[in-house]
């Protein structure tokens, strides 16, 4: 059975057990989306904490997340491999980029607490029964950075671990055959670092990422045709912010095609009720209404946490 179809066995299963009461707190998506370098194209973001503090958000949204090994839940993971409480957090976000690590920004625990989390894994190294086979801590850009990983199970990992004053990184390389890419690694942590020093650009789309303020989740990215979903013909950039109330989920899109008449053919649809931003594969949603139209049309659509689960693991799979 080849990764592809477990990934989806996987989705439905925990698919099946999301539900319940929500709430949780809102975000500011750009000021997350400006600590990225330009190269990454697709960015996803919660308040973590916030969510797990809540028993129901916790229960029906994130462990479903976990389970499928989502981003949110894989920085979950990673989190309690450093024995640091994931509602210590505030803000959590994995971002992507083509010929680029993936990288995790965590906001709240910081060099006081995650330096010495770090220094633990060291002794690790090499501990009868340990997967950790390497350990190496440097500075660049005057930050903290450790490279470490090892053998876990028949998975090889490689992380790093950028530390800054109140946030740490997250970059990881993993290896079902062969070795990790280090080499892609440690130059992803150098783009990373540059843009903390100011010497690049940050992540593109800033604008879109305003416009989608008032969340507890967010969502942005420039639309790749040939992987990403849900889609219609055209689109250039799509993002989106989940509003959480009591049981209720609002999701607000924003999108920018490449022609207006794309952009009225995408609208056309979801009036229709026949848009792929309503239904595609494990996502369910219905139409609350039509906020804008021209090229960078916007709606809101309303769904629930199974909804809201699905749409999280077909926009940013594990």
């Amino acid at each position: 059975m080849n990764r592809i179809m477990l990934g989806l066995i996987t989705i439905a299963l925990v698919l099946a057990v999301a539900g319940q009461t929500l709430q949780a707190a809102e975000l500011a998506p750009d000021e997350v989306m400006v600590h990225y370098p330009v190269g990454y194209t697709h960015l996803l973001m919660a308040d973590l904490g916030s969510l797990l503090g809540d028993q129901a958000l916790s229960q029906g949204l994130i462990d479903p997340l976990q389970r499928a090994r989502q981003p949110l839940g894989e920085i979950i993971s990673t989190l309690s491999l450093l024995r640091i409480d994931p509602q210590t957090v505030g803000v959590a976000a994995m971002g992507e980029g083509p010929g680029l690590t993936s990288f995790a920004y965590v906001e709240g625990p910081g060099a006081q607490t995650v330096l010495p989390a770090l220094q633990g894994l060291q002794g690790a190294v090499g501990a009868p029964g340990s997967p950790f086979t390497n350990w190496k801590q440097e500075r660049i850009g005057g930050l903290p950075v450790v490279f470490t990983g090892g053998l876990f199970g028949p998975v090889k990992i490689q992380w790093a671990f950028i530390v800054e004053p109140q946030a740490f990184w997250i970059g990881t390389e993993v290896a079902f055959s062969g070795e990790p890419d280090v080499a892609r690694l440690r130059a992803s942590t150098q783009k990373i670092i540059a843009r903390y020093l100011g010497q690049v650009k940050p992540m593109a789309e800033l604008l879109t990422a305003r416009d989608l303020r008032g969340g507890q989740i967010a969502f942005i990215r420039v639309s790749d045709p040939t992987r990403d979903k849900p889609l219609f013909a055209g689109e250039a950039v799509m993002g989106f912010s989940a509003r959480i109330t009591g049981k209720s989920i609002k999701v607000k899109f924003q999108l920018r095609f490449n022609t207006p008449a794309q952009a009225q053919a995408a609208l056309e649809q979801l009036q229709a009720g026949r848009s792929s931003y309503l239904s595609a594969q494990l996502y369910r949603a219905k139409l609350a209404r039509v906020l804008y139209g021209g090229r960078t049309p916007g709606f809101q659509v309303q769904t629930d946490v199974t909804g809201l689960v699905g749409l999280l693991l077909l926009t940013m799979p594990f």
